[in-house]
């Protein structure tokens, strides 16, 4: 780790062999890539020294954009781990598979399978296998591979979602940002661009949640466009649309939806709640022009304000006249806890660490109106830590009075 008092000898250089085994990984990589440079964060930025600390944390946005390749520990739980995991036997589960909602390996000889065999035409008197499951798949065999679209079957979802390193609030930012990523998973690799994500075995799925196409051009949305249609009916107390095109989450990917993911990763320092996504503001806001207000956008504000607690899943079920659906409540999916020192604004996302979610919003009902807002930042960055907030809205009230 680079420290004030560590400097100089690393200036110096270093034994590749005194680094974690997870940096030893990363290098080798670098190496056989045949790439000459590598950035760790915390060998290139000095961790006790808070000027360069904040210096160095505000071009994020540029040290991931423009890298050729991030490499992603992802199954690995801290630098110690290496970036192979050693995989478990058994373990592996197909992509596709768990699109269908599948997550443990199939028994070959339960109740729901089929097995045969038959005669390779390429290897005679080797006879292959083939194993038939309820959730059957477009196949693929060493002798004519080919790739599977997810999207065309099963739900969309991000494989990476469950791996340890995708509890840290930091790394959002350092996959989104990243034009490229390999991640070395627990079960497989898998590389990400812009457009995909491909796994190891071979299948294709689209990158609809870490885009950052996605996010700008959903950002952009005229405000018009924003929300639910004036045919939708929304039930405001668990924020489900009954029917209607839902347009108020700006799209898959949109800042809604990364928000919702990013705040239910943990922070080991509280008070990084805003810095550690302050590369992606900075991205939007130099793209887009949009103002920045403590996670919060100037253009979407109405929208960006409407959000809540999401502590546990919200199943819905038919009631027992099978009339109509009530909400259940399901598995916890995190606690509500409030910071011991002042982080944002009450009205920011950022002032409290829990999993939220945002409700939508229909647009052609509303009546507030913002009349102002100003954010004072603790440092330069407006992108980062903020000391003071305030907002101003007019609302319109039963008798049609402000």
């Amino acid at each position: 780790m680079a420290t004030e008092e560590s400097l100089e000898d690393l200036s110096k250089g270093v034994a590749i062999s005194f680094l974690p085994k997870t940096f030893q990984d990363a290098i080798n990589i670098t190496k056989c890539l045949g790439i000459k440079y590598l950035w760790i964060d915390c060998l290139c930025i000095i961790q006790d020294d808070a000027s360069d600390w904040e210096r160095e944390a505000s071009k994020m946005s540029q040290v991931y954009s423009n890298a050729y390749l991030t490499i992603s520990a992802s199954g690995s739980t801290d630098s110690y781990s290496g970036c192979f995991p050693k995989r478990a036997e058994q373990s592996y589960v197909s992509v596709p598979t768990r699109s269908l909602g599948y997550d443990t390996p199939r028994d070959l000889s339960g109740p729901h399978s089929f097995t045969m065999e038959y005669e390779r035409e390429t290897r005679p008197g080797q006879p292959g296998r083939l194993h038939l499951f309820e959730e059957w798949l477009p196949g693929s065999s060493s002798w004519a591979p080919q790739r599977t679209n997810i999207g065309s079957f099963g739900k969309h979802f991000d494989p990476i979602a469950n791996e340890p390193l995708s509890a840290r609030g930091w790394t959002l930012q350092e996959r989104l940002l990243s034009p490229r990523v390999v991640h070395y998973a627990t079960d497989q690799m898998y590389f990400e661009c812009e457009t995909h994500l491909v796994s190891e075995d071979g299948f294709e799925i689209p990158n609809e949640f870490f885009s950052m196409k996605n996010l700008l051009s959903s950002h952009r949305i005229a405000f018009k466009e924003h929300g639910l249609p004036k045919s939708a009916a929304i039930s405001y107390d668990i924020g489900q649309t009954a029917s209607g095109s839902l347009k108020s989450r700006r799209g898959k990917g949109g800042w809604l939806s990364i928000v919702e993911n990013y705040s239910r990763r943990r922070l080991t320092v509280s008070q990084d709640k805003l810095p550690a996504v302050a590369g992606v503001a900075r991205a939007v806001a130099e793209s887009t022009g949009d103002t920045y207000l403590a996670g919060l956008w100037g253009r979407h504000l109405l929208e960006d304000l409407y959000w809540r607690v999401y502590a546990y899943e919200e199943l819905f079920e038919k009631n027992k006249e099978g009339l109509g659906m009530v909400a259940v409540k399901g598995k916890a999916v995190g606690t509500a806890v409030r910071p011991a020192e002042y982080r944002a604004p009450s009205w920011s996302w950022a002032s409290i660490d829990a999993p939220i979610k945002y409700v939508p919003l229909a647009f052609s009902k509303i009546v507030a109106h913002v009349q102002g807002c100003k954010i004072l930042p603790a440092s330069i960055d407006v992108y980062g830590r903020v000391v003071e907030g305030r907002l101003d809205i007019m609302v319109r009230i039963g008798n049609g009075k402000h």
